[in-house]
This record gives structure tokens, sequence and C-alpha cells, in this order.
């Protein structure tokens, strides 16, 4: 994958951890002689995933990588790859958080991941009062029997007869 930065990109079809970009901190850090500690906090507002026997779940979750791990993840890829996450079944947000550190320690090379719940205001709130009707709700419950054959995008828009580029395009 190619740096997604400033280009137009769509939802991944399917579950995508290839899409994961990873940035070199060394480039960053050219001319600077100090040491680097701390912490990237990544905080992903909407992971929606959906269970095996296709009930859907939005968390919210912290993203922890050591500031000292030879590469950080590009923000645009690391929001694609969760979005990715509908088109893949869990056993739980256990599981969920397993495969998120699993792909990103590989990507970061970093020693120290972790992951936590973080409870923020959510998209898919703002989204839902966007289509009322319960047409986000429905939208959801269709796309977890259909197993993902359809995209959801493209059952959100015929249910609400609205264009939503602006939600789904990044």
């Amino acid at each position: 994958m190619t740096n997604p930065l400033g280009k137009k990109i769509s939802s991944p079809n399917k579950f995508s951890p290839n899409i994961l970009f990873p940035i070199l901190r060394a480039d960053q850090r050219q001319g600077i002689t100090h040491e680097f500690k701390g912490k990237d906090i990544w905080n992903l507002h909407e992971v929606i995933w959906i269970n095996k026997m296709g009930k859907v779940f939005q968390n919210e979750l912290s993203v922890v990588i050591d500031a000292s791990s030879p590469y950080t993840v590009e923000s645009k890829s690391l929001k694609l790859f969760v979005n990715s996450f509908i088109h893949k079944r869990f056993n739980s947000i256990s599981e969920v958080k397993k495969i998120l550190r699993k792909y990103l320690e590989k990507l970061t090379k970093s020693n120290e991941l972790y992951t936590s719940p973080y409870h923020v205001g959510s998209g898919l709130f703002y989204l839902d009062q966007y289509l009322g009707n319960k047409i986000l709700e429905e939208s959801l419950r269709e796309f977890a029997s259909s197993n993902g054959k359809e995209p959801f995008k493209t059952i959100l828009e015929n249910k609400s007869n609205k264009n939503l580029n602006w939600f789904f395009d990044y």
C-alpha cells in the first residue's frame, strides 16, 4: 500500500489489514538529538464489528503505541483498517483487540502496544440523527444478516435515498 494521505480512498469492501501504512519515525526526527519517550495515543471512536451470530457492536478504544518504536501508523490507513472490521466476524471485543494489536505490533515493530476502552460521542449517533426513521439500525441488521454480501454504504443509501459519500469516503 502507498501512503493514503491526501488521496481519496473508498472504504474497504473486505477485511483489509494490508491497508495499514507505516511511517518511519526516523524520517520525521532527522536532526533531532534528544531521546524520544512517551506514548502515541490513538482514540478510535467508531470500532464497529459483528460477532459470529451476526450481532453488530460499536465500541470506542484507545490504542497506545510506545513512542520509541521504529514506526508509527498513518492515521487514515488506521481508520480504513478499523472500518474493514465489519467484513470479518469476531467472537468478542477481546478478539477485536487481539487482531488490532497483532497487525499494529507487526507494522510499528512496537514492543509495547495495548488497547483500552474509550468512551466519547460517536459519529454513528450523528449519522443516525441525520438519516432518521431507524434507518441506521435497520441497515445494520440487514448488513449483518446478509453476512456483508452487499456493502453497508449501499444498504444505507438505498434505505435513505441519500448520498453518503461524505461519511464513507475519506
